[in-house]
C-alpha cells in the first residue's frame, strides 16, 4: 500500500466543532483506502507535524530576512556588517 493523501480540517459545526478531524487514504493493489481521522488521531498526526512546520516557518522568516537585507543599498550593508563585526 502507498500512501495517497492527508487531509486534516478544523470542524466549525456539528459534533466535533473546534476540533480537528480528516481522512488518510491509501492506494493498494485491490484499491483505495481511506482511514478517518477522530480528533485524538488528527491531534497526534498534528504533533508529528509540529516540529516540521516550526522549522519550515524559520526557513522561510530567513529567507525573507535575506530579501530585505539584499535591497538595502550597499553604504547601509556596509555599516551593518561592520557593526556585526565589532561585537565578536
Amino acid at each position: 500500500m502507498l500512501f495517497k493523501e492527508l487531509q486534516i480540517e478544523r470542524m466549525g459545526y456539528g459534533e466535533f466543532k473546534g476540533q480537528c478531524v480528516g481522512t488518510a487514504t491509501f492506494d493498494g493493489v485491490f484499491g483505495e483506502v481511506s482511514v478517518k481521522l477522530t480528533p485524538e488521531l488528527a491531534a497526534r498526526v498534528l504533533v508529528v507535524c509540529a516540529d516540521a512546520l516550526v522549522n519550515v516557518s524559520r526557513e522561510a522568516a530567513n529567507m525573507m530576512t535575506q530579501e530585505v537585507i539584499n535591497m538595502l543599498p550597499a553604504s547601509i550593508k556596509q555599516e551593518e556588517k561592520s557593526h556585526e563585526l565589532s561585537h565578536i
